[in-house]
C-alpha cells in the first residue's frame, strides 16, 4: 500500500484548472442580460420562462496610458 499512497498526495496537491481571480482592488462592472417581455415566454403555449442557470465572468479590460 504505500506505493499507492504518493500516487493520491499527488492528485490532492495538483493546483486545479483555470484563472486565478483577478485582484479585489480592480474596480467591477455589473452586467445583467435578461429578455424583454415579448422574448420571455414559450411561442408554443406562452408560459413564461424559468432562469435555470447563472454565469460570471471576469474580463481585465486594459485602458492605454493617457
Amino acid at each position: 500500500m504505500a506505493a499507492s499512497e504518493p500516487a493520491a498526495n499527488n492528485a490532492v496537491n495538483r493546483k486545479k484548472p483555470g484563472r486565478n481571480p483577478l485582484p479585489a482592488h480592480l474596480p467591477r462592472i455589473e452586467g445583467v442580460f435578461e429578455l424583454d417581455e415579448a422574448s420571455a415566454h414559450c411561442a408554443e403555449d406562452g408560459s413564461a420562462f424559468k432562469v435555470i442557470g447563472e454565469e460570471v465572468t471576469e474580463q481585465l479590460a486594459i485602458t492605454p496610458a493617457k
